[in-house]
């Protein structure tokens, strides 16, 4: 996660919304409660056009958004960089205007400037508007979304350029503060896409921190190709995999499902307007995060993270004391896991423990030295964090320390995510 301090972040809670395609104009703001009973709380608004739409149907849109207690990227057809491709500097006058009319909204977050450009034509275009954004509002945060990162992206799409190389230069060159991309392969069968997921977190959150920015990944809500309709596993495991790997947001993709597109199906609100066993998901998901993580994960600063077990997309295997005090994370069962470190402010440091098995459950533990004064464990209330004592309360979890070692053993659900911070004085 990146060094941004909590007020440059788009809300209290960690910011979570999805790819919005429907227009303003048949998006009634009723749609809006759908939204914040799912557990969105930065998201972007429907697609709005100054050829096509009222732009006090945008305004409704925005007061209802912060009514919702959301943020809001601002998504107006007018901005897309593919309209500025041959004359970059015509985006000055087009965002003025939506500026002036959408800017200073306080649901207002920043705007959408368009989707995985793909030369080095499109790249000067983007890095033209993140340029004219931020002259004209230093205080917005443009929203760009990249590509996947795939073995031989260099050069097929960055002229050989090395990926680590380019995606600095674009980042020094913009000025933009928010990396984003997708990634969907972790949905093909199997195994088979899980490596260039993570490689593709390994890769775009070291850009961000490198560069001080934030970092933001899309996910996927919506069976299509050769992705399967993720269950409430598949949800769970994508969410938590993402937090514990750093990044400070994500989107998912999509969620309203689309007519007459080959095999699209299983959105969050489906082909027919409905809210899907996707949404149910989602829904459970999401408000079970936030009441656990949502407050605490958006003020911690992340420093590291490792595999166990397994490793993928080139994550280290954790080895004794990488971390201080831990001797190694196991799983009884042999499953995959993750074991991150974050830090807040005070320079706590918390440990972030994930069962990285998108299909089993298994018992996991942490082996740590000896003579451990306390197990913090954490659940948000409304936005107050409660500290509870783990050693006193573990209910089912495992812990016993003999002086010499300490063992924290927890039974994880697929993706399930748990925090802890262990204090020696």
């Amino acid at each position: 996660m990146s060094n941004l301090p909590c007020e440059k972040k788009p809300s209290f809670r960690y910011p979570i919304g999805f790819w919005n395609y429907p227009s303003v104009q048949v998006t009634p703001v009723s749609q809006v409660e759908s939204w914040k009973r799912a557990g969105i709380t930065c998201n972007q608004t429907p697609f709005f056009s100054y050829g096509s739409h009222d732009p006090a149907d945008m305004v409704a849109m925005l007061d209802e958004m912060h009514r919702a207690g959301m943020r809001a990227f601002v998504c107006v057809s007018d901005l897309d960089f593919h309209r500025f491709l041959q004359d970059p500097e015509a985006f000055r006058p087009v965002f003025a205007r939506a500026y002036a009319d959408f800017g200073r909204h306080p649901a207002t977050y920043g705007f959408f400037i368009g989707d995985e450009p793909l030369n080095g034509q499109e790249f000067s275009a983007c890095v033209r508007a993140y340029q004219i954004m931020r002259e004209i509002a230093p205080e917005l945060t443009p929203l760009l979304n990249f590509n996947p990162y795939w073995e031989g992206m260099e050069n097929d799409l960055l002229g050989g350029e090395a990926f680590d190389a380019w995606i600095d230069r674009f980042v020094r060159e913009s000025g933009c503060p928010l990396i984003c991309y997708d990634c969907y392969s972790q949905m093909n069968p199997g195994d088979e896409g899980i490596n260039m997921y993570f490689r593709n977190l390994n890769r775009y959150v070291g850009a961000a921190e490198r560069n001080g920015v934030m970092v933001w990944n899309t996910l996927l809500s919506c069976g299509h190709f050769r992705y399967r309709v993720p269950d409430e596993d598949d949800i769970r495991w994508q969410l938590s995999t993402t937090v514990a790997s750093g990044c400070d947001g994500i989107l998912w993709f999509l969620w309203y499902g689309q007519n007459l597109t080959n095999n699209y199906r299983g959105a969050p609100i489906d082909e027919l307007g409905e809210e899907s066993a996707t949404y149910a998901a989602i829904r459970r998901v999401q408000l079970l995060f936030h009441r656990r993580y949502g407050t605490l994960m958006n003020r911690l600063r992340h420093e590291k993270t490792y595999h166990f077990c397994k490793a993928y997309g080139g994550y280290p295997l954790y080895s004794t004391y990488d971390l201080p005090h831990l001797r190694k994370a196991v799983s009884d069962h042999g499953l995959p896991g993750i074991v991150s470190s974050f830090t807040d402010e005070e320079g706590n440091r918390y440990l972030v423990l994930v069962n990285n098995s998108p299909r089993e459950s298994g018992l996991f533990w942490l082996i740590f030295d000896g003579g451990v004064r306390q197990v913090h464990r954490y659940w948000d209330r409304n936005g107050e964090m409660c500290d509870m004592d783990f050693i006193a309360s573990h209910h089912d979890a495992n812990y016993g320390d003999d002086g010499n070692t300490a063992r924290i053993g927890l039974w994880l659900a697929p993706g399930q995510m748990e925090v802890l911070r262990v204090s020696y004085d």
